[in-house]
């Protein structure tokens, strides 16, 4: 199944803070903005085809008696929907980019699948997207997985009490 990103914006934020990201990012990037596209996969390790290689990390080989289908079950194949795909059933929250300083680290790093990008390095440290755009800070306000970790996990609401004022919004 593959389940659509709902990518979280930076909220403006240079550096990292200690606390959850969670609470730290709670501003959502547009809808249509272009990494929404993509995608988690969960697969049946039955229907892998572990004959191939694994390219990349969102969608994987499956035997031909198997097929990818999003949430609402529509098949699909490779590691996009390019409708930005529903999210009425299950989505992901990404926090791609975190703060500019976690996201030049994570650059910095290299990717799960191919190492150090410095192309892509240089324009983390210019707060720029792989597309040459400004990071998204968010536009829309979601605390959806805040208030559902706190709700799951009451000891979190201390981070409320420490820093009543946060709500994930743009620093000044």
């Amino acid at each position: 199944i593959g389940i659509s990103w709902r990518v979280v914006g930076d909220s403006g934020k240079q550096h990292y803070e200690p606390f959850p990201v969670s609470k730290r990012f709670q501003m959502m990037a547009d809808r249509r903005y272009r990494r929404n596209m993509y995608i988690k996969s969960i697969v049946k390790l039955e229907g892998m085809n572990l004959d191939l290689p694994v390219f990349d990390p969102h969608v994987f080989h499956l035997k031909p008696s198997f097929k990818m289908i999003n949430t609402d079950g529509i098949a699909f194949t490779g590691s996009r929907l390019f409708d930005f795909g529903p999210d009425n059933v299950a989505s992901i929250y990404h926090y791609y980019y975190k703060s500019r300083q976690e996201h030049v680290a994570k650059r910095t790093r290299g990717g799960g699948t191919l190492g150090v990008d410095h192309a892509l390095l240089h324009k983390a440290t210019m707060g720029l997207d792989a597309f040459n755009n400004t990071i998204p800070h968010g536009k829309t306000f979601d605390d959806t997985v805040w208030e559902t970790l706190k709700n799951n996990c009451p000891k979190y609401a201390l981070y409320d009490e420490l820093y009543p004022t946060h709500r994930g919004k743009s620093e000044v």
